[in-house]
């Protein structure tokens, strides 16, 4: 039986004088469709679109299989392939299902790891001499593959404490002694992902 449903049988009996028949009837039950594979990136980065692929398959033929994921944020894709961008790092789940028109239902979980990325400096505007006392202005961006606030750090390497800022890495700073000096800048994301430039 390919599908299911209620099935009528008959049944004649003939030896040549007399004949005799009798119907009942077989109810045949739906089996749910199997999900055979799933082929994805079990390993990823922060804001890497990973794709998804699974193959299905069901008793019966006829009958039209809808293959289903759902997604960390709660986005739902109706197709035997689908793509999603994970916008920070961490372990997620992933839930397939591959349902038939007649409501059978299989359901799978998949795990996806996704790795931290450190920001990377996108604008670096440093003076590069200056007068003892003047106000030397700097602007640092950076940005990050991930769903992450970035956090700049200076030391200026004069003595004077640190710098940490959120602002746009857009600051100003006077040096008291004349001479040269190795200022260390560092982005660095939420996560513990850090870039340092040294000038």
């Amino acid at each position: 039986y390919m599908d299911n449903g209620w099935y009528e049988i008959t049944i004649i009996v003939d030896d040549g004088d007399t004949i005799t028949e009798e119907t009942f009837e077989v109810e045949v039950f739906n089996v749910a469709p199997t999900i055979d594979d799933v082929m994805f990136d079990k390993l990823g980065d922060e804001g890497d679109t990973i794709s998804f692929n699974a193959i299905v398959s069901d008793a019966s033929p006829s009958d039209n299989v809808v293959v289903t994921w759902t997604f960390p944020d709660g986005s739902i894709v109706d197709s035997p392939f689908a793509q999603y961008t994970f916008t920070d790092d961490g372990e997620f789940i992933v839930m397939v299902t591959a349902s038939d028109e007649d409501g059978g239902e299989s359901s799978e979980q998949i795990m996806v790891t996704v790795q931290n990325i450190a920001p990377v400096f996108t604008k670096f505007v440093m003076p590069s001499t200056g007068q003892k006392g003047e106000a030397l202005d700097s602007s640092i961006g950076a940005s990050d593959p991930g769903d992450d606030t970035i956090t700049y750090s200076f030391d200026f390497g004069d003595g004077t404490s640190p710098l940490t800022t959120q602002d746009g890495g857009n600051i100003t700073h006077k040096f008291t002694d004349s001479g040269s000096f190795t200022i260390v800048i560092c982005a660095k994301d939420e996560d513990g992902g850090e870039t340092c430039r040294t000038e």
